[in-house]
């Protein structure tokens, strides 16, 4: 044990033997650790004296004593405490309440950050106790003239300040009041650092140590002080390595070289666990870990690593509220009310599981929030899908919100209950919204931000959260990282705003009102769990501790972290600071020397071993040295990498699989890590399906002449880019939630909808190609609004969500307006075109074998195939955007032409066609034009019903994509076409050159297309499944899946692409 505490003790010793009180200051850091200390001393000499000692001896700090010997005795203490909160907000306040009388800092004042750093200058100001005169005193002598405005500055800003503050009682007030006011008998022992914490607390000892019968200052030795600069070998000899009272053995020294932040702590972790489980005497209570301060990077490894050994730990973290219920529904509540009623911004609010109906019966809050827990998938789906994003749409009762009740079936009561409740969210929402928008002042208490909370059931809602979370701790014996206490925090914190401010008698409308939630909210707070008797204490090596430790591990040692280096002041420079007789005031060598004495009285605060670690390389890879503390002594030295093993089965699993040798494993794992080490030959391949489970998946409907699938044009297009990816999303039928939301594909939607809308409708006359543009579009426009469509291949309800989106807002509005133009300019491209080539558009969404289309044919095309005895159809369908009709004069026959159109990227859809063609990629212009060939009769007779000429020679000669957009190439506008020329049931691409001349590829049967679609199929059905996207150029058919995250494709575990290969060898990369 070290001697100064040796000392401290056996003067408690005989203090506690007479009959007087005896007060032990220390730091707020020491003060549970030394009073354990001793407690267990006075129990180890004498159990009778334990009594006297929880009477008669009171372990404490300044601020807990004045508070514990004060309190009644002063009506300064029932004034509320000036917590950091609070101190934040009245310096934000003084700060905006001068700004006018501001030279050097009126910019700065009003920039994030100036708060917090004129808060922490004042701290220092009130530990001193200066005074506004003082300051100005020395401002005055000085002839730093940047440091004179700087100063001239605060101290309007301190002025303001310390008005504001006079209602709260703080720290420094309370010492001097305990000072003055306290007058007992009683011994005194100051036991700590002798850097004391401030002024205020020096005074207070000072007079104290005047009134005791008897006192004693013991001071942890200084090494600077003693030493000077070259102190570490010459104090670490002296205090840590000679035997000394209470000493046994010299202290082990080990040393730590460590690859980076993470694996530093896992050796610390390891460590540990390794002297725990050797030492049946050790206790974790018995260890100390200190890490660099204010490091959050060491913070969160050391915590991280001892969770997942397993070790029982305190680590405070400094952590913000803002993410918290509460916050984050104020955070709504005062979103601008343009944005009020975004879905981002409501679900954020009906997530905190403040905002609930009201109770209708015996429901109580907890069901209430259960109920909106399971039903906020569905109210989100619903207002993303029908755009509910304004207030207008809001305060328009919702009608089977949730569920249809149209057709009653057994869950009618459950869906008719749950649309109640989405109803009773949607009135509670508004009425929220409505009381916030009459809160004239947030800060009155019958109208007021509180009462508006109160009203709405909010501050019993956030009790009963609260309560829950207890609940949840005690019964589950589980952690939360201190929740129920953050959750109190930022209730206590919302009620001291709200008081500081009234009682400053400041005026704060909503939007100011605002930015101070943010502000307080974001205060850090330190969150952690209550202290137990058995566990290892992690602290920053500032917060110095009692010397009673039996291992200590020191983190961080390299030259960027510790030492590190001295910053500049944020508000002043260092050499402005030095204008300031600052009780602590030392110069840069000073403050050098202060972290050697940290780190000394660290490495001293252990009696058996101290364990000294740093890091090659920060965790952004940013390489780091040794400092000076970690080289200045000679020990072994431990090199901790990737394949180091750290005596924590947790952490030998990761390293296992370089280092299989010596990795130590409870007897419970071997079967987990004989797996694992299986799993190092492991190839990221899928297993085949059985036939039998592929025919389940695939094989479609069965009936009399065979099995019938219907495949897409799309489905075929999937597989062909990866096989894969066509399991996933036709086999086992996943999808990616519909984000309702606008995007290239609903837009497109809607100019689909219009482009059919023209083709089909009055301006369109049969047999005369021209037409007004303007009215056309105008038409078309009016049309699909009011949706008086006949029959709409996109179900009328998908529509009305597309232009809910497209009509919601001001910008969604001015969207749907671009659209529009573009639908208008494509329709002046699309009169040239047609009295180009002497064309005209006939036909708008014409299906085959589809339900939803405008027109339908019945069948598409049946391709039947044998596999493994059994017959198989595929039953091609499709829906074809537009089919226009050629009537050239003196001809004798009609010819069609086949277009799609597409809103999106139409360079990348042209790039290198036919070879994707040729691979099964993009086949849906040919079968479009295969379709129309297997049904001409039906064409015909829906041309003649439109009213156009139809010659007895009717044929296909294009199948082509349309370009609907406004994309530029070098600033040059594009073909507006991508064509396909169809003759003999064979298709060819067609290219045009640069005198506008057309130039064909090689025919392709349309047979060798029914061949590659049933080989496609023939190898689903066989269940052969594999991980192998299409890659042509720079493209491949991973780029856009949404299901990368599933297949996980990695070269390094066995996936390839599928290089896609043309008979004409010269591809185009884009």
């Amino acid at each position: 044990m070290n001697s100064e505490l040796n000392w401290l003790l056996n003067k408690v010793d005989e203090w506690s033997k007479k009959n007087r009180k005896v007060y032990i200051l220390t730091t707020p850091d020491m003060v549970d650790d030394l009073e354990l200390v001793v407690l267990k001393h006075l129990a180890g000499n004498c159990s009778s004296q334990i009594a006297m000692a929880t009477a008669g001896i009171c372990v404490t700090t300044p601020e807990r004593m004045a508070v514990r010997e004060m309190t009644g005795r002063h009506p300064a203490f029932c004034k509320p405490e000036l917590t950091g909160a609070i101190q934040t907000q009245l310096i934000s306040l003084a700060i905006e309440q001068s700004v006018d009388e501001l030279k050097t800092f009126r910019k700065s004042a009003g920039h994030p950050g100036f708060t917090k750093n004129v808060k922490n200058l004042f701290s220092k100001f009130l530990d001193d106790g200066f005074s506004a005169s003082f300051l100005n005193f020395r401002k005055y002598l000085s002839k730093n003239e940047s440091f004179k405005k700087k100063m001239e500055d605060l101290i309007v800003i301190y002025k303001k300040y310390l008005e504001l503050a006079a209602p709260y009682i703080t720290k420094n007030e309370m010492l001097a009041l305990l000072r003055e006011g306290f007058d007992e008998d009683f011994f005194l022992a100051y036991f700590g650092p002798k850097k004391i914490g401030n002024r205020q607390e020096d005074e207070l000892l000072k007079e104290l140590t005047k009134k005791a019968e008897e006192s004693i200052k013991v001071f942890l030795p200084d090494a600077a002080e003693k030493y000077g600069p070259n102190v570490m070998k010459p104090f670490f000899r002296e205090h840590v390595m000679k035997r000394q009272p209470g000493r046994c053995d010299e202290v082990d020294v080990t040393k730590a070289r460590c690859l980076d932040p993470d694996l530093e702590a896992k050796w610390v972790a390891g460590k540990i666990a390794g002297l725990l489980e050797e030492d049946d005497s050790l206790h974790a209570r018995d260890i100390v870990v200190y890490l660099p301060p204010k490091n959050r990077d060491y913070i969160q490894a050391t915590d991280r690593a001892f969770r997942k050994a397993g070790l029982a730990f305190n680590l405070t973290q400094e952590s913000s509220l803002s993410s918290l219920p509460l916050p984050q529904l104020l955070r709504s509540l005062f979103e601008d009310p343009a944005r009020r009623y975004e879905v981002s911004n409501i679900t954020r609010m009906l997530r905190t599981g403040l905002v609930l109906p009201d109770s209708s019966g015996d429901e109580g809050i907890d069901e209430r929030v259960r109920e909106l827990n399971s039903l906020l998938p569905r109210i989100d789906n619903f207002l993303r899908k029908t755009g509910t994003r304004t207030e207008d749409q809001w305060m328009t009762e919702w009608h089977d919100a949730l569920y249809s009740t149209e057709d009653p079936g057994e869950n009618l009561e459950y869906h008719e209950k749950c649309n109640a409740f989405a109803e009773d969210i949607r009135k509670k929402t508004v009425a929220l919204f409505s009381d916030l928008d009459a809160m004239k002042n947030p800060l009155d208490g019958e109208t007021g931000i509180m009462s508006v909370l109160s009203k709405n059931g909010i501050i019993d809602a956030h009790a009963a959260q609260s309560a829950r979370n207890t609940r949840t701790v005690k019964a589950r014996g589980i952690e939360l990282e201190g929740i129920t206490g953050r959750m109190k925090e930022s209730r206590k914190r919302l009620a001291d705003l709200v008081s500081s401010l009234s009682t400053a008698e400041i005026e704060v409308d909503s939007s100011a009102f605002a930015g101070k939630l943010a502000e307080t909210f974001s205060e850090p707070y330190a969150a952690g769990h209550a202290e137990k008797v058995d566990e290892i204490k992690v602290v920053p090596i500032d917060a110095v501790q009692c010397p009673h430790y039996r291992h200590a591990f020191v983190l961080g040692l390299d030259r960027n972290t510790l030492p590190g280096s001295i910053p500049e002041g944020r508000i002043l420079t260092r050499e402005e600071e030095e204008e300031i007789p600052f009780f602590h005031s030392m110069s840069i060598m000073d403050r050098y020397a202060y972290t050697d004495t940290l780190f000394l009285d660290a490495c001293s605060s252990a009696s058996d071993g101290i364990f000294l670690s740093y890091s090659q390389n920060t965790v952004l890879a940013d390489p780091n040295e040794p400092s000076h503390y970690w080289t200045g002594f000679d020990a072994p030295v431990e090199d901790v990498g990737l394949s180091t093993t750290f005596n924590v089965p947790e952490f030998d699993i990761d390293a296992a699989v370089r280092k299989a040798s010596s990795v130590h494993l409870k007897e419970e794992q071997r079967d987990e890590w004989n797996h694992l080490k299986s799993l190092t030959a492991f190839e990221n391949t899928p297993a085949d399906l059985t036939p039998e489970l592929a025919e389940k998946l695939y094989a479609g409907e069965k009936k009399e002449d065979g099995f019938h699938i219907a495949p897409s044009y799309s489905a075929l297009d999937t597989y062909a880019e990866n096989p894969y990816e066509f399991f996933l999303s036709r086999g086992l039928r996943l999808r990616r939630k519909d984000d309702y939301v606008l995007s290239s594909k609903n837009s497109g939607t809607y100019i689909h909808d219009l482009l059919e809308a023209f083709t089909n409708g009055e301006f369109n006359v049969p047999g005369n190609s021209d037409f007004d543009v303007q009215k056309a579009a105008s038409s078309a426009i009016e049309h699909v609004a009011g949706n008086r469509r006949e029959k709409s291949s996109r179900n009328s309800g998908h529509e009305r969500d597309i232009l809910s989106m497209l009509s919601a807002t001001a910008q969604t509005r001015r969207f749907k307006e671009r659209l529009e133009d573009t639908f208008r300019r494509y329709l002046v491209a699309l009169k040239e075109y047609q009295k180009e080539n002497q064309s005209q558009a006939a036909l708008g969404e014409t299906g085959f074998n589809s339900k939803n289309s405008i027109r339908n044919v019945e069948n598409g095309i049946d391709i039947p195939f044998e596999l493994d005895g059994k017959t198989f159809h595929l039953d091609l369908s499709g829906v074809i955007d537009c089919i226009s009709v050629i009537n050239k004069d003196g001809g004798d026959s009609t010819e069609l032409m086949v277009a799609d159109y597409k809103t999106g990227d139409f360079s990348k859809l042209k790039t290198n066609l036919d070879i994707k063609l040729e691979n099964g990629i993009k086949l849906q212009l040919v079968i479009y034009a295969m379709l129309i060939e297997a049904h001409m009769d039906e064409i015909r007779k829906m041309l003649e019903d439109r009213g156009f000429e139809v010659r007895d020679r009717i044929e296909v000669i294009s199948s082509a994509y349309a370009r609907v957009n406004d994309e530029k190439n070098n600033g040059k506008e594009p073909d507006r076409f991508c064509e396909l020329r169809i003759s003999d049931e064979a298709y060819s691409k067609v290219e045009r050159k640069r005198n506008g001349q057309p130039s064909f590829s090689d025919p392709v049967p349309f047979k060798n297309v029914e061949d590659l679609i049933i080989d496609a199929y023939r190898n689903i059905l066989s269940g052969h499944l594999e991980i192998s996207p299409y890659q042509l150029g720079t493209k491949n058919g991973l780029e856009y899946s949404d299901f990368k995250n599933i297949m996980c494709f990695d070269e390094l575990f066995g996936n390839s692409y599928r290089e896609l290969k043309s008979r004409n060898t010269d591809t185009e990369e884009n």
